[in-house]
């Protein structure tokens, strides 16, 4: 897949590294001579009155057709603005918890995952349709009133999420990482 880059970007990227100016000039050139892809900035959208037959309103723009839109399918993209439409997200906010007393049994388990379940609901792509996924528990640890999840998604994201619980202040902590490799290393 190619990438796509402003030249303003790039001959800035340059001037930072670049201490003598003849070379800078040169480069600059040789960005600003380049040739342009031909590419626009993928909008996307939902129809606002999704469920409602034959009624269309782009939430990117406000473009609405209420009377020749007929048929049972959305188009694809918005007539007035051209962004893609998708299906709307119903986001779901976290949850919200309630840390009872000592004497309350706690199900932390269900916490961690719950949180980490809206957390991920929350960063998806919100004009594309909601993936059915799971997160799990990959490994997890209790020391004192402390408590470290490390919790994984069934999606193809390569993510995972580290929870903490601060049970002396009664709080939790979500890191969220990007696995980029596994390798071992022998000795």
């Amino acid at each position: 897949m190619s990438e796509y880059i402003k030249k303003e970007d790039a001959i800035k990227e340059v001037l930072d590294v670049v201490d003598a100016w003849w070379y800078y000039s040169v480069i600059r050139e040789a960005i600003i001579n380049m040739p342009a892809a031909d590419v626009a900035e993928r909008r996307r959208a939902y129809n606002k009155e999704q469920g409602t037959p034959s009624q269309f309103e782009c939430s990117a723009c406000g473009w609405s057709d209420w009377d020749t839109m007929t048929g049972t399918t959305e188009p694809r993209y918005c007539p007035g603005c051209g962004a893609e439409i998708g299906i709307a997200i119903q986001k779901k906010p976290y949850p919200k918890l309630k840390l009872g007393t000592r004497k309350e049994k706690k199900n932390m388990d269900q916490e961690a995952l719950l949180i980490v379940e809206g957390y991920i609901e929350e960063h998806l792509d919100k004009s594309d349709e909601l993936p059915e996924f799971e997160v799990y528990t990959v490994w997890k640890c209790k020391v004192l009133q402390n408590w470290k999840y490390l919790i994984a998604s069934t999606l193809p994201d390569g993510m995972y999420y580290e929870m903490t619980y601060n049970g002396d202040k009664k709080e939790w902590y979500l890191d969220a990482y990007k696995k980029f490799e596994n390798r071992c290393i022998r000795g």
